[in-house]
């Protein structure tokens, strides 16, 4: 295993415009860790392109994180490429699913990402030390409607070739075992305590804003994934409430991604419950592992997410479903009276013997 920590030659970060200053001034290290690290540089991809990842379940506070992140002045923050740019994303993603992705295959997202492609981008927008500011909300919003404003944006706004970029999608944690192991990704796994999850999914299904579509297939994603599971719900899957349908999902998505949280350090595991009660002291960890740190535009923005009356806090860009915006505490509870004490004894059932549900309990995080 590789414990050697190789800095980036000057000739490799003068090769790259503009990546010279970015090297210096961050003071980027090359740090081979891992069994599959290869004791060879390969300067398409380390340290000259800066990519991270955000992933987790649906209603997991992924878009909340990534809001914090992206408040920093330095990122360039993506919202859920691999669902709003299925087709420019097909072929990366289609190298991972079937263990062909590489660095390499990270150095051609991170290229197609780095365009400012409205699509990606979420409000609230903050001042950024790669892009200007100036009108960067209503062409956003123009753009969005307008697809012929597009380039415009992209010209405007694209940062500057070695910005550190970050993405954030959720319910794909197949693409993201794929990509820390064979990519070398570093990303960070959120995980909320089921009931929490399912009943913000069944809130928003009721209203139209989630998709239930998924469920329809939990036969068949048992019998693949989980053939002892499957055994144990088989004489009843057909008689299974949404509830008890949808923290079985919920099982199936984040095993794979918490098996790997444990045992590779790329992945740094991020529980929701305790991002609500500390969330400064866990956006600095975040951004260290993103190489980055707390600035005072990422506190000050943490605290205008989180203090003050919600309606004062409103979005006028999203949903409040969706929003940013919120009561930490309240956002991080709420479950236990909107969600039937039925429905939350069945979807404990259901999850209480996967051992990551028993250390969040150990730890406090999942009373």
């Amino acid at each position: 295993m590789f414990h050697k920590r190789l800095r980036l030659p000057k000739v490799l970060v003068d090769a790259v415009p503009g990546r010279r200053e970015v090297a210096e001034r961050r003071g980027r290290d090359l740090d081979f860790t891992h069994e599959d690290a290869s004791p060879f540089l390969e300067p398409s991809f380390y340290n000259l392109h800066p990519l991270f990842g955000i992933f987790g379940t649906g209603r997991s506070g992924t878009t909340w994180l990534g809001s914090i992140v992206d408040s920093h002045p330095e990122v360039a923050y993506r919202f859920e490429p691999f669902h709003r740019l299925r087709k420019p994303l097909q072929g990366i993603r289609r190298d991972f699913d079937q263990g062909a992705g590489s660095r390499t295959t990270l150095d051609q997202l991170y290229r197609v990402l780095l365009a400012a492609d409205p699509r990606v981008l979420r409000a609230p927008f903050y001042p950024k030390d790669n892009c200007p500011s100036l009108g960067r909300e209503t062409t956003w919003a123009m753009a969005r409607s307008w697809s012929g404003l597009r380039f415009l944006h992209r010209r405007l706004y694209t940062p500057r070739f070695g910005a550190p970029l970050v993405f954030k999608d959720v319910t794909l944690e197949s693409l993201m075992v794929r990509m820390v192991s064979d990519g070398g990704l570093r990303t960070v796994y959120l995980i909320r305590h089921p009931c929490g999850v399912v009943s913000s999914l069944l809130k928003g299904q009721a209203r139209g804003l989630m998709p239930s579509g998924r469920r329809q297939y939990l036969h068949v994603r048992l019998r693949e994934d989980a053939p002892e599971l499957w055994e144990r719900v088989a004489h009843r899957v057909g008689d299974l409430s949404p509830a008890e349908q949808e923290a079985l999902l919920w099982r199936l998505d984040v095993q794979p991604a918490l098996e790997l949280a444990i045992t590779d350090p790329r992945v740094t595991l991020v529980v929701y419950e305790d991002l609500c009660r500390r969330p400064k002291e866990i956006a600095s960890e975040v951004f260290e592992h993103f190489d980055l740190s707390l600035t005072e535009q990422s506190e000050r923005a943490i605290e205008q997410m989180t203090s003050g009356d919600e309606e004062q806090r409103a979005d006028k860009w999203s949903d409040r479903y969706f929003t940013v915006f919120r009561d930490p505490a309240a956002a991080s509870s709420r479950w236990r009276t909107e969600l039937a004490a039925e429905d939350q004894r069945a979807v404990i059932s259901l999850v209480e013997d996967m051992p990551a549900f028993r250390h969040a309990r150990e730890l406090g995080h999942w009373e």
